[in-house]
């Protein structure tokens, strides 16, 4: 049995309905794309100045000013997500 029941209701999206599923992933991902440069090799690599999970926007505030602050909370998180999908995967 899957561990959450909106997980079995993949199942039930009809053949028709995953383009416009596509769709809506391709969208959202197109704005990640261009933090991209392309290399002479065929690769690509991240623009200068562009971090990971860096979406520029702080509403609350939260993020700490000292540079040392935001790895330790980045690592906080990490494992706090790997402990919670092992808690999911019983």
């Amino acid at each position: 049995a899957p561990s959450s029941p909106w997980i079995g209701q993949i199942r039930l999206l009809l053949p028709a309905d995953w383009p416009m599923v596509l769709l809506a992933v391709g969208v959202l991902e197109l704005p990640s794309i261009r933090k991209f440069k392309e290399l002479n090799n065929g690769t690509r690599e991240l623009k200068v100045g562009y971090e990971n999970g860096g979406l520029g926007n702080d509403p609350h505030g939260s993020k700490p000013t000292d540079p040392e602050k935001p790895l330790t909370m980045q690592n906080r998180e990490l494992k706090d997500g790997h402990f919670a999908m092992i808690g999911i995967a019983g």
